[in-house]
């Protein structure tokens, strides 16, 4: 479960469809609540490390932000409050819609969840193709503007309908700006930071005021398995999609999503 979530939190393929699925896939016990947030934090873990120079600079920026209350020239000013503005409209859906959307991460409750991930998987994988093929991809995050950070936090809003997926929405939405399909992917890595960790404290805070039947079903020892694989596979993933972005197109996740779709939305035909 670490590495499913270390691979599909950054790439553009649905960590929730995956870890969902994975139980039922595979065949063993779906795990407690608790334990996707742990895996939730191993690959917060991977970013906080990757873009260490990056955090930094935005917090720097966004204290000097506070202080003065201008942007003026100052990029790193300028670019914690795309973050902040970015971030905004998810934190908005995510108290709105959480509760409602974690119904459909349910299978055996919602069996239709198997015909919603797939159609959504199909769907917004298409719509990412198209983008990737006919957007500009000619800017860079530097000369963004306000108004296109908090559209690229709407996109990322999308991403609570499982199937969507967090990473590819966001890149989706900068391609539709015209940002270059590295640029996309990093401020969408931006981006996720802070959502990833408020959506991991409210779950926590749930948690805490909830008792979970069954918390005690999982070791420590695997809780902590479970944090070092994402966060391990979380950073190479993270990696390896700069890289890989900088020379190809997001055409190969689009047929991966497609297949993945196909493959569910037969399964939920079949069983119905």
């Amino acid at each position: 479960m670490g590495v499913i979530q270390g691979l599909t939190e950054f790439l553009p393929i649905s960590s929730t469809a995956h870890l969902v699925l994975a139980p039922t896939l595979f065949g063993f016990a779906e795990p407690p609540h608790e334990f996707d947030v742990a895996l939730h934090i191993g690959t917060l873990v991977a970013l906080l490390i990757y873009f260490r120079a990056d955090w930094i600079r935005l917090l720097h920026g966004g204290l000097r932000l506070l202080s003065t209350r201008r942007v003026d020239g100052d990029l790193d000013r300028r670019m914690a409050l795309m973050v902040v503005l970015g971030c905004i409209p998810a934190g908005i859906a995510g108290l709105l819609f959480d509760k409602k959307v974690e119904e459909y991460t349910q299978l055996e409750k919602h069996p239709i969840s198997y015909l919603i991930i797939g159609v959504a998987l199909i769907g917004f994988g298409l719509l990412m193709g198209w983008v990737d093929r006919n957007s500009r991809k000619n800017r860079s995050i530097k000369n963004m503007s306000p108004g296109e950070a908090t559209f690229i936090g709407a996109m990322q809003a999308l991403a609570l309908v499982p199937g969507v997926s967090r990473s590819g929405s966001t890149i989706t939405g900068g391609l539709l700006i015209g940002l270059n399909r590295e640029a996309a992917a990093r401020f969408s890595f931006l981006l996720s930071g802070p959502i990833i960790a408020l959506a991991a404290a409210w779950d926590g805070v749930k948690l805490l005021r909830h008792a979970v039947p069954d918390a005690d079903s999982i070791s420590a020892a695997a809780f902590l398995l479970g944090i070092l694989a994402s966060a391990v596979v979380g950073w190479f993933c993270i990696h390896f999609l700069l890289e890989f972005l900088r020379k190809r197109s997001l055409w190969v996740f689009v047929f991966y999503r497609t297949v993945l779709g196909i493959f569910l939305i037969v399964l939920y035909t079949h069983n119905h």
